[in-house]
């Protein structure tokens, strides 16, 4: 009966021992269904701002050129006369506008009656005219301050 108890005893021991280190090992290789939550949800927060990071690169990427076409803008020699090429690269003359002074110019040089003559478009007309002016106004070694763009004649 001794044998009995003793054999019982260490049963129960052995179990008391081991239910714990198994109940522990079982929690660390299966997170709970909380934890798993937890861990999808802070994914999911990740990917958003990940979006959000990739959304405001792209706006960043956006502005700055803005930033460059006013810059460009702001920077560009309005009101002084410049070269067709200069007026092409940056942006003032389109390869059609080139097409259509080319035409008139060629027109004009093999033709010596005026009335004949194409004319250039009124819009073109009056931005050189305008241009011609202001360059008159703010001439640095005698400006005239009374110029206007009617008072230019092509």
């Amino acid at each position: 009966m001794k044998k009995f108890i003793c054999i019982g005893l260490c049963i129960a021991l052995i179990v008391c021992f081991f239910a714990p280190l198994t109940a522990c090992s079982e929690s660390t290789q299966n997170p709970s269904s909380q934890y798993q939550k937890e861990i999808e949800e802070l994914r999911k927060q990740l990917e958003e701002q990940q979006q959000k990071i990739d959304d405001l690169q792209q706006e960043n990427n956006d502005f700055k050129k803005q930033l460059a076409d006013i810059e460009f803008q702001r920077n560009a020699p309005y009101g002084t006369f410049c070269s067709l090429e200069t007026a092409y690269d940056l942006g003032y003359l389109t390869k059609d506008d080139l097409m259509c002074i080319a035409s008139i110019q060629n027109e004009w040089s093999g033709n010596s009656d005026e009335s004949d003559q194409t004319q250039i478009p009124e819009e073109v007309s009056r931005e050189i005219r305008e241009t011609a002016a202001y360059s008159c106004r703010t001439n640095a070694h005698s400006p005239i301050p009374q110029a206007d763009y009617e008072d230019i004649f092509i």
